[in-house]
């Protein structure tokens, strides 16, 4: 069992829509929200291969930083928000140096990890400031409260494979700069709930083992494999 953030969730969701995808190896054509965050994840982390910190310690005014930072950047109100972003980022720096992660796209994978850690992740961007090591992910869509489950899910993962600390996580959320939920578009926290995220691995985990499939969800009434699904005809073997 390789179990990943994404496969994880998408068990709490639909554990059939698991059954499909990660044991028969069924793939699913990706929305276009899906490859909206694709690309977003892509371009931001394509920014620190153009960026150049000298050209930024040039810039005179917070104006030329920022137009310096988006000119980097695809055009688009998400990449216009990340650009303001990432401004706000650079100024608040004493060490402007550590605008450059000290990771980004790292794939983790945990040999023989325990159950309640993950076994594979991606984790976005790690930067490291004024000692504190900082976990981020970067989030196209919405705000979702559940996003402190998932950054805790991936400090687990990060620590137990890297045994190093994680002092803080954050999420970015260009989408959210401005609004309602979350004006500043920055999730950012000491890390909580930790025996909580252990949990939902460790349960998960046995539930696959035990190859529980037919569980019915609140997802169930926009499911995108209903036409297939056990709930639907219960002559239908799963195993």
């Amino acid at each position: 069992m390789r179990l990943s953030k994404s496969g994880l969730f998408t068990y709490l969701k639909c554990p059939y829509s698991f059954y499909l995808q990660y044991e028969l190896g069924q793939r699913f054509q990706p929305t276009p929200e899906m490859e909206a965050g694709t690309r977003f994840h892509d371009e931001a982390n394509k920014l620190f291969d153009k960026i150049s910190l000298a050209e930024l310690a040039n810039q005179t005014s917070i104006y030329g930083i920022e137009r310096y930072i988006r000119s980097l950047l695809p055009e688009g109100l998400l990449y216009d928000h990340f650009s303001h972003m990432q401004t706000a980022h650079y100024i608040s720096l004493n060490n402007k140096d550590e605008f450059v992660p000290i990771a980004r796209e790292t794939k983790l994978v945990a040999d023989n990890a325990p159950d309640w850690c993950l076994d594979v992740g991606i984790i976005d961007r790690v930067d490291k400031v004024d000692g504190q090591t900082i976990l981020i992910e970067y989030k196209s869509g919405s705000y979702q409260q559940t996003i402190n489950q998932e950054l805790m899910l991936y400090k687990v993962l990060y620590e137990f494979v890297t045994h190093q600390k994680v002092d803080y996580i954050c999420a970015l959320f260009p989408k959210e700069l401005y609004g309602t939920k979350l004006p500043s578009g920055v999730f950012f926290r000491k890390p909580s709930n930790e025996p909580i995220a252990r949990r939902k691995v460790e349960t998960v985990k046995q539930a696959i083992r035990n190859k529980e499939w037919e569980k019915e969800t609140a997802a169930c009434a926009w499911c995108g494999v209903a036409d297939t699904c056990y709930l639907q005809d219960k002559n239908t073997e799963v195993t």
